[in-house]
């Protein structure tokens, strides 16, 4: 996994492990090395630079067509190279068992031809088709009574998902034929299925279909009803002990309502210009609230005009910390941000702004833990409105104190991990 929102939720898991005496190393990007190890766990990545480096300065005196063939067989050998390395390794290491980004089906090579036993691990609610349950990529809010349109209407969803992947699909495979030519080039998805391992489509394409670890709890999903696939959901995986970014906090004021709105690590690639005017502009109606506004998208923040007075903007900030004091948190609706509302019980705004975020705010909204809206076309009449209506709803801060009563209770983690003690064996 990449970046701290998706690393966080592993965090309780991997405690567990080495609290019950297994040995447990992080497998990943260099620029994950420093937040990982400041939670004081083990860490290995692979370097790949020089042979990366090596690589573009051969093809640079090429031209066009030519060139372009070159730079995509390069990459694929810096792949196979990268294999080679984990595959050393691993041969080295001889771990017993590698729980694997469900996502990351191309690192699944190396431990496939080293006959390393596999579990998915997966930090978001994505997962396989099922009849009448819409992906986590759409906006969909089943029917609670399983009616004919619903499942239409999800089964169209995932119909349509399906045909975007088979698209890049092709269109890779033909960028594959330029570059090769008559050279015969062996696809990761064929290699795995060469090993006897099936695959079978998600939201995020083709997975390994082996046992899946959900890092969160399964109440806060959709009911799942007639489900054949190995899922594993954990408890709520919030370590609220981990070591986060420190900021100086003494400009909040215990007398002001605290709003915390964080868009998260990956908020650059998000359209929220709109939604960050609307918030001003809204602070500047709540004198008694105060805002605190995490983004990494610092440009965007640049766009929106002089900043309020009540209104403090950062790139990050301690969330645990953050979220034990707000009384209303505002989110892009990442699945780690989603777990950790209610994990302190906060009713929730949800501005999704990609990949599975749409069906993690309507399940926001199917348990009754807040609202939803577009952070491209809110307007700031319309979020204030919001923010007043989920301040003041008895009904939210019912379904909170229930679903966090829930997930506090929640023994599915134990489950999880005789999962993984036993697999294999």
């Amino acid at each position: 996994m990449h970046g701290a929102s998706a690393i966080n939720g592993s965090f309780s898991l991997s405690h567990l492990l080495i609290n019950r005496g297994h040995e447990v190393i992080y497998v990943g990007y260099e620029g994950d090395r420093k937040y990982i190890e400041e939670q004081e766990f083990k860490f290995h990545t692979f370097d790949i630079s020089p042979f990366v480096k090596q690589q573009e300065t051969a093809g640079s005196h090429l031209k066009s067509i030519s060139r372009f063939r070159f730079g995509l067989r390069q990459s694929l050998r810096v792949i196979e190279h990268l294999f080679d390395q984990a595959e050393c390794w691993i041969r080295e290491l001889r771990p017993d068992l590698v729980l694997l980004d469900a996502n990351n089906l191309d690192f699944s090579v190396p431990f496939i031809d080293c006959n390393v036993p596999i579990i998915n691990v997966s930090c978001t609610l994505s997962s396989f088709y099922a009849a009448g349950r819409p992906p986590v990529f759409s906006a969909l809010i089943p029917s609670a009574e399983g009616a004919f349109f619903s499942k239409l209407k999800a089964d169209l969803a995932w119909k349509k998902l399906f045909l975007k992947q088979r698209y890049r699909e092709i269109i890779f495979g033909a960028f594959l034929r330029i570059g090769f030519g008559t050279e015969k080039y062996t696809s990761i998805q064929t290699r795995v299925g060469q090993s006897g391992i099936e695959l079978a489509r998600t939201e995020y394409g083709p997975r390994l279909r082996v046992p899946q670890i959900i890092l969160g709890p399964q109440c806060l999903d959709f009911p799942r009803k007639n489900d054949s696939n190995k899922i594993w959901y954990t408890d709520a995986c919030v370590d609220e002990h981990r070591k986060e970014p420190e900021i100086d906090l003494s400009f909040l004021q215990k007398e002001k309502t605290l709003i915390y709105c964080a868009m998260g690590t990956c908020s650059r690639h998000y359209d929220a210009i709109n939604l960050y005017r609307c918030l001003y502009a809204v602070m500047r109606d709540l004198p008694d609230c105060q805002l605190v506004l995490q983004t990494a998208n610092t440009k965007d923040v640049d766009k929106c005009g002089v900043i309020p007075e009540n209104v403090r903007v950062f790139e990050s900030v301690p969330q645990i910390e953050m979220l034990k004091r707000a009384s209303l948190f505002i989110t892009h609706g990442g699945f780690a941000s989603f777990r950790e509302g209610v994990y302190f019980a906060k009713p929730m705004i949800v501005f999704p702004g990609w990949h599975d975020q749409p069906g993690n705010a309507a399940r926001v909204e199917f348990h009754k833990l807040g609202r939803r809206g577009s952070m491209r076309t809110i307007k700031a009449s319309q979020l204030l409105q919001m923010i007043r209506q989920v301040l003041s709803d008895q009904t939210i801060s019912s379904s909170l104190r229930d679903m966090q009563k829930n997930i506090r209770d929640d023994r599915d983690l134990y489950e999880a991990i005789s999962l993984i003690e036993n697999y294999g064996s």
